[in-house]
């Protein structure tokens, strides 16, 4: 359930997805008042999420959830605010007894890919439970090797048709229906799980009335696993609203938004020296990959057509590119 251990400068990627959920924060702060919400959750030891929300969007009302004993008092010996409040639960026990009866901001960061049919259960109920302005992100781990499994000859199937069957069998009513073996790779794994996240999430809203899910971002990224991370909020399905939301924020002009349920976009960023990264900052945001390729005169990665991409998703994230530095406390 934890958001995990490794620090956040072992995991670039995850952090242009953190520094990205900020910034769309931020547009929502446009029509509603970020720093008035409570926000939730899975903090890990270091709870830097916690840190950001508090410091960049005035968040003084923090819940972290933590299910494991250690990181629980991990977590109040590194305590950074004292506005965080510190439950040791289950994430389904915490979703049961929490009645969100304010605005609220919930992460779900999940990381066990074991439990993941659990992991949609919570998504679907906690939908159930939100109201009109409460924003939702949820983290799952979307590594197809996570589903194991093996060729089963004496049934002529191959990898990747076990591997299905598991998921299937894991997802249950959140699979999606038209999921083909030859998708279960990492380059196709996360729109599989975007449509199970969908799922989920619309079985949640149905029977809501008047409310209905907006999906605001989604991407997939790889630090050590592959995640996939999805955010939306919950609207009052009226046209009129609707389209002041979408003015007010002007979420439709922003190049890293997902407005509707096609697939994630990726994060893919290069680990970069502090030098070649302030040399390429140098160059944009006006320039070329061909020309920041050629004039490095080397490659950061052995194989050009991942250099290529690699320099093309920096050129997206570069704003959101994390900078960490040693300092003397």
């Amino acid at each position: 359930m934890s958001g995990g251990s490794l620090a956040y400068q072992l995991r670039p990627n995850k952090a242009v997805d953190r520094n990205l959920f900020i910034e769309l924060l931020n547009k929502l702060n446009r029509v509603v008042n970020i720093s008035d919400y409570s926000y939730y959750g899975f903090g890990g030891p270091f709870l830097e999420d916690f840190k950001v929300m508090h410091a960049q969007l005035r968040i003084g009302k923090m819940i972290s959830v933590e299910a494991n004993e250690d990181v629980h008092l991990r977590q109040q010996f590194n305590s950074p605010l004292g506005c965080i409040k510190y439950l040791r639960q289950q994430s389904g026990e915490f979703l049961e007894s929490e009645p969100f009866d304010e605005p609220s901001i919930v992460w779900l960061d999940y990381t066990d890919p074991s439990k993941i049919g659990e992991q949609l259960k919570e998504i679907d109920y906690l939908v159930t439970k939100l109201s009109s302005g409460d924003i939702l992100k949820v983290t799952i781990n979307c590594n197809p090797s996570a589903l194991g499994g093996k060729p089963d000859p004496s049934r002529g199937k191959d990898l990747q048709e076990v591997r299905l069957e598991i998921l299937e069998s894991r997802l249950n009513e959140y699979f999606p229906s038209n999921t083909k073996p030859e998708m279960l790779i990492h380059d196709e794994f996360g729109k599989v799980m975007f449509k199970a996240i969908e799922l989920a999430i619309k079985r949640g809203m149905h029977g809501k009335g008047k409310d209905y899910f907006q999906v605001l971002s989604s991407f997939v990224y790889k630090d050590g696993q592959q995640m996939l991370t999805l955010t939306g909020i919950i609207l009052d399905d009226d046209n009129d609203k609707i389209n002041t939301f979408f003015a007010d924020t002007r979420l439709r002009n922003w190049p890293s938004g997902l407005l509707e349920w096609t697939e994630p976009k990726r994060i893919n960023v290069p680990e970069l020296s502090v030098k070649e990264r302030i040399y390429i900052d140098n160059m944009l945001p006006d320039n070329s990959i061909d020309n920041i390729k050629n004039a490095l005169g080397f490659s950061i990665d052995g194989n050009e057509s991942e250099m290529i991409s690699l320099i093309e998703n920096y050129i997206n994230y570069y704003r959101q590119y994390p900078l960490f530095s040693r300092v003397v406390l």
